[in-house]
């Protein structure tokens, strides 16, 4: 089985829809990307690099996620 590929080392990856601007690189990665999330069954992913992207099948880590980002969000004085 291959290793799964890096992808926070690439400036500006992204996880948004590539826009008509977007070079090819950046669809074939995020297609590289998903394709490797299925291939190894993954229940969340934890990347940062230029951004901080959260990936997860798991609904209730989800919402944990999305308290704690909407809570910083409120309070940015309490955000590391």
């Amino acid at each position: 089985m291959l290793r799964p590929g890096v992808f926070v080392n690439y400036g500006g990856f992204t996880l948004e829809l590539p826009t008509a601007d977007a070079t090819s690189f950046q669809a074939d990665e995020q297609t590289r990307f998903w394709g490797q999330l299925d291939q190894y069954q993954r229940v969340s992913v934890l990347a940062e690099g230029d951004l901080t992207i959260v990936v997860t099948r798991d609904v209730h880590a989800w919402r944990q996620v999305s308290d704690w980002v909407e809570s910083a969000l409120d309070h940015p004085d309490l955000a590391p």
